[in-house]
């Protein structure tokens, strides 16, 4: 069974659903002795929503799940504001075609990337261009593979790295993804 999109835990169609998890956010916030406006509340509503760049980074970091190391794909935005995330217990181009394909999942057309930067690893080559030829990526997405570029989706990593590493490991994929879910709206709260 196919893991729903970011967007789609966090924002279903249901109004009340969607009220009671941003406030839910914010209560945890403020147990843990933050305050939390209504402003922000309301931001971070539409955080999730669309990318505020069309430039994005993408890149894959290890998880441990039952014992064994698991693929986290994650897409940032330029400004470091999180696009979408996608688990898989292989690294391969079809892994990464599956997560770029949901991560573009539901954008509009002017909201599509124009600029894809990634590190050296092939396997984003070929999905970028299997994706084009399907017609789910534009064809004017140039695919960057430069290191440098990619150092905000890698001191992201690092951040996240923080939070999972006293969870010691995850029992199923679909924990893992529910508590990295979690993980992500907390910190997009904190981004602002």
């Amino acid at each position: 069974m196919p893991l729903p999109s970011i967007r789609s835990v966090i924002f279903d169609t249901d109004p009340l659903a969607r009220r009671d998890r941003v406030r839910e956010c914010a209560d945890t916030q403020h147990e843990r002795g933050r305050l939390v406006e209504r402003d922000r509340q309301k931001r971070l509503r539409w955080q999730w929503r669309r990318p505020q760049s069309i430039s994005w980074r993408v890149d894959e970091t290890y998880v441990k799940v039952r014992g064994k190391w698991t693929y986290l794909y994650r897409a940032l935005d330029k400004l470091g504001n999180t696009i979408d995330f996608y688990l898989s217990p292989t690294r391969n181009a079809k892994a990464a075609k599956r997560f770029l394909r949901k991560a573009l999942n539901g954008l509009k057309q002017w909201e599509k990337p124009t600029i894809i930067n990634t590190d050296k690893a092939p396997t984003y080559g070929i999905a970028i261009s299997e994706l084009k030829a399907e017609g789910r990526c534009p064809e004017e997405t140039v695919h960057r593979q430069v290191k440098y570029l990619n150092n905000v989706v890698e001191a992201d990593h690092g951040k996240l790295k923080q939070l999972i590493r006293p969870v010691r490991g995850f029992k199923t994929l679909k924990t893992a993804y529910a508590t990295i879910t979690g993980f992500e709206v907390m910190r997009a709260l904190r981004k602002g």
